[in-house]
């Protein structure tokens, strides 16, 4: 599956950073190796530390409908959202103030699409974002479920129930 939990360490100078949704100086767009095979999209622009990519994860597409977003938690607590199947691609949410120390964990809940979505900070702050589809915006509510006090994450797992998980009883 393309979804689930992801997590890792970039620096302000390259990978993905998520801006003000424009694009770098050469603009958002493609660049491919001396053969031309497997694009890299550039998405957003290079900024300051705090803005460094801590955390990442796709949105698995099941159907024609479905997003395909990126998302990217940054060292400064702040979340961004990316449709990856616009041409050049598109910021469509920013969720800041959420989180007050670096996110260390996103994920997309399988099977719901690109409408919901966890994020961890250092702390152990998790909280729920919902996203909205309205017009030709997106809105996003936040709610926290696990306040910090209990220390922080080691992961973000999505577990399958265990009766989907049982293959049916043969006759």
């Amino acid at each position: 599956g393309g979804g689930g939990e992801g997590s890792g360490a970039g620096s302000a100078g390259g990978g993905v950073q998520a801006g003000s949704g424009s694009a770098p100086a050469g603009g958002a767009g493609q660049h491919g190796n001396s053969g031309g095979s497997s694009p890299i999209v550039a998405v957003g622009e290079a900024r300051s530390e705090a803005e460094a990519v801590t955390a990442l994860a796709l949105s698995t597409v099941a159907g024609p409908g479905d997003p395909l977003w990126l998302l990217v938690g940054h060292a400064s607590g702040s979340l961004a959202a990316w449709d990856l199947q616009r041409r050049p691609p598109r910021l469509v949410a920013l969720v800041a103030g959420q989180h007050g120390l670096p996110v260390t964990h996103v994920s997309f809940f399988p099977g719901r699409g690109a409408s919901h979505v966890l994020s961890a900070d250092r702390r152990g702050r998790l909280l729920l974002h919902s996203f909205t589809h309205i017009v030709l915006k997106t809105a996003v509510a936040s709610r926290v479920v696990m306040d910090g006090s209990l220390g922080p994450l080691g992961a973000i797992v999505h577990l399958q129930p265990f009766f989907t998980a049982m293959p049916p009883p043969s006759s």
